[in-house]
């Protein structure tokens, strides 16, 4: 059960920075900042991963995702859409005066477009949470979100070391297990629910629902991750964290978790959520 120092000491200098980012970033800017950086990063890791060797559709793969990123921080549905029309034409465009094969025009788009949702538009979301107005979550919630994340991450990887067998899904990552799996989820919902028990944040039924969801929608986002990263035979997306991987690899469950929270919040939080 020995875990790199690399990972540990970069874990550990990364919080207080993390924290300020989060909650004392007056009122969102810096967030609403780094975030875009993040989904830079994170598509030019993907980009490399999906399409490598191709720096053209590499670099609009990068613009697209950044620009998704901007406009889901808004948490407005007319924008998200508009970004993804946008990004869909624009790339079109791009790709038809580079390429005359059409059957790799679209493939590329796709790719393209996959990525800018995934990476940019979901990563977006986690401002959305911050810019929810008093009563529905924001700072809050966010920290929650983040916390619930990894509880489970943490449940998945002490289960899986102490009673790990069973294996999860071996062509896709060979460490995972069933035994890490209900760990997490577990582990997950006894957060959430330790959360309303002694702070009062949320009512029980909303950490048992929350801590449910992220507990699934966690392991799937990493997953994902991992396929991808099986397909293009690599073990991390990138070096970005020392002994952490790339910004993929950090952010992948939160790709999946954070809509789940926001929608989560947005729907039921005016009635039940306790968050302020």
């Amino acid at each position: 059960m020995a875990m790199d120092k690399k990972k540990i000491v970069a874990a550990l200098a990364l919080i207080p920075f993390f924290a300020w980012l989060v909650g004392w970033g007056k009122p969102e800017y810096f967030l609403a900042l780094a975030l875009p950086l993040g989904a830079l990063v994170g598509a030019y890791e993907l980009g490399r991963l999906t399409m490598p060797g191709q720096k053209f559709e590499q670099a609009l793969l990068v613009m697209a995702s950044v620009f998704a990123c901007m406009a889901s921080q808004t948490g407005e549905m007319e924008a998200t859409v508009g970004a993804v029309c946008a990004i869909v034409v624009l790339t079109l465009s791009a790709l038809l005066f580079k390429e005359r094969d059409l059957a790799a025009i679209y493939t590329s788009t796709a790719k393209i477009v996959f990525g800018a949702v995934y990476v940019g538009l979901l990563l977006g979301v986690v401002v959305a949470i911050k810019r929810l107005e008093p009563g529905l979550g924001n700072t809050k919630l966010l920290f929650l979100l983040f916390a619930l994340t990894w509880a489970g991450d943490a449940g998945a990887f002490f289960a899986g070391s102490l009673w790990g067998k069973r294996k999860l899904w071996p062509a896709v990552s060979a460490g995972k297990t069933w035994e890490g799996l209900v760990g997490g989820f577990v582990c997950t919902i006894a957060f959430a629910l330790g959360v309303a028990w002694f702070s009062k944040v949320w009512i029980w039924q909303d950490g048992l629902i929350l801590g449910a969801l992220v507990g699934v929608f966690g392991p799937i986002g990493d997953l994902v991750e991992s396929a991808i990263k099986r397909g293009a035979n690599v073990k991390d997306s990138g070096v970005f964290l020392p002994g952490h991987g790339g910004v993929l690899d950090r952010i992948d469950s939160i790709l999946f978790t954070a809509p789940i929270v926001y929608y989560y919040a947005l729907l039921y939080g005016p009635l039940r959520i306790a968050a302020q």
